[in-house]
């Protein structure tokens, strides 16, 4: 069954030649070509540019927070800083809860006092608890201290922004 071109039914038989009778760039070998597909051309995909990195004073990286833009879409955002007045004032009635630490972002910092706070209060029972509150007392004091005269890592919140 073939045409009266000599080719047969098929229209895409991987036996076939070429229409321009062009020896194959890799000949077949036992009698069986591979079929030659074309590869499909996909445009490359845009990316945005990143934006410069912005730092504060001291060098460090701040890192500006995500916000919706109707024109643009996502946007970075500056950050507003956080307030030292609060954070010490969390520090002086509230320290020994790690509520100033929650409050300037250092989550685990805050957690390790909330938890040692815990644990004292249930040890007091059997002595060894006054021992740990006396010394998440002089923890907290040296965090207020820190925190007054922008010292350590409490002169900048967790995200890099210093304390206004």
């Amino acid at each position: 069954m073939s045409t009266p071109q000599g080719g047969s039914n098929y229209e895409h038989n991987p036996f076939d030649r070429p229409q321009n009778d062009q020896p194959l760039n890799n000949p077949p070998q036992y009698g069986y070509q591979q079929p030659q597909y074309r590869q499909p051309q996909y445009p490359q995909p845009q990316y945005p540019q990143p934006q410069p990195q912005a730092y504060n004073k001291d060098g460090l990286p701040v890192q500006p927070q995500a916000g919706f833009n109707q024109q643009y879409g996502f946007q970075q955002q500056p950050v507003r800083p956080k307030s030292k007045v609060a954070a010490a004032l969390l520090a002086f009635f509230l320290g020994t809860l790690g509520l100033h630490n929650f409050y300037l972002g250092y989550t685990r910092r805050g957690v390790a006092q909330l938890v040692t706070w815990l644990i004292g209060w249930v040890t007091a029972i059997i002595g060894i608890g006054a021992v740990i509150l006396f010394v998440l007392s002089v923890w907290v004091i040296v965090e207020f201290i820190l925190i007054l005269i922008g010292g350590g890592k409490f002169r900048y919140d967790s995200r890099g922004v210093e304390l206004e």
